[in-house]
């Protein structure tokens, strides 16, 4: 069976073991797999909200370097490193270490 699974195209394993092994439904599935292909085409996104409760995706680079840019503002502070962290409510943070 190992070396089927293997043989298999990674995106075609990836929705196999979703659905037998972890039991997800075809629609749970088509959403991971949407999650999948577009982080790999754009790259990780982080989801953000506004104050009013409208949730968006954003790709994290992108908020990297609007905190590097914000950081680098500030006289005598340069942002090198940038980490976006969200919590388990979803919420976002990040921090610039010049």
């Amino acid at each position: 069976m190992e070396n089927v699974l293997t043989a298999l195209p990674a995106e075609q394993r990836l929705a196999w073991l979703l659905y037998e092994v972890h039991g997800q439904s075809y629609a749970e599935i088509a959403q991971v797999m949407d999650i999948v292909h577009r982080e790999s085409v754009l790259g990780p996104t982080t989801e953000l909200s506004t104050p009013s409760g409208l949730r968006f995706e954003m790709l994290t680079a992108t908020i990297r370097q609007i905190i590097r840019d914000a950081a680098d503002q500030e006289p005598g502070f340069v942002a090198r490193r940038v980490r976006v962290d969200v919590d388990e409510a979803g919420s976002s943070s990040g921090a610039a270490r010049g």
